[in-house]
């Protein structure tokens, strides 16, 4: 199961519903307030995925998404092979394969 947690509760997510997701696709604010790590660049997203669940992918609006895991793997990518109307576009594109 793929969860977006948008916008971001202003409690921590119940264990149990966690337990459930495959994959997170919180923004960086939304990161920040589900792990108290400030997201500010490529490297915070990235501890801040990690931290999450099994696998998390952190949009970062025009500077991409970091995709990381518990163990540490991870991919960092600039999204905008083709042309959209904004980043929006671009992110929800994005999440959009993975969910395929």
């Amino acid at each position: 199961m793929m969860l977006d947690p948008a916008p971001a509760p202003q409690v921590p997510l119940d264990a149990s519903l966690l337990g459930l997701v495959d994959y997170l696709k919180p923004n960086e604010h939304e990161a920040q307030q589900l792990t108290g790590i400030r997201v500010s660049d490529t490297a915070t997203a990235i501890a801040a995925a990690s931290a999450l669940v099994r696998t998390a992918i952190v949009t970062l609006g025009s500077r991409g998404a970091c995709w990381a895991t518990r163990a540490g793997a991870l991919t960092a990518t600039r999204i905008g092979a083709q042309p959209s109307f904004s980043t929006r576009d671009e992110l929800e594109r994005f999440a959009a394969t993975l969910e395929a």
